[in-house]
């Protein structure tokens, strides 16, 4: 396992946008953490997935705080399965 990669993705946090910029992203944050390539980046996010060590999920717009003006939208973010 990659726990310098699972520490960056989740520490993203929730981010506002389609699933494939959010990936894209994620691949940023994992090249730039480990000093890789964009390939081996996204290899590293997949094979985490593949095996269980991380996974991403979105959240329900209307579960978001609601704020005066603000209009909920749905975010996602990565996160640790646990053990069931």
């Amino acid at each position: 396992m990659q726990p310098e990669a699972i520490e960056v993705l989740v520490a993203m946090g929730e981010y506002a946008g389609t699933q494939e910029a959010f990936l894209r992203e994620s691949a940023a944050i994992v090249q730039a953490a480990l000093q890789c390539s964009p390939e081996i980046a996204d290899h590293i996010i997949h094979n985490l997935m593949n095996h269980g060590g991380i996974n991403f999920d979105i959240t329900r717009g209307g579960e978001l705080p609601p704020t005066p003006m603000a209009i909920p939208m749905a975010r996602w973010y990565w996160y640790v399965p646990t053990a069931a």
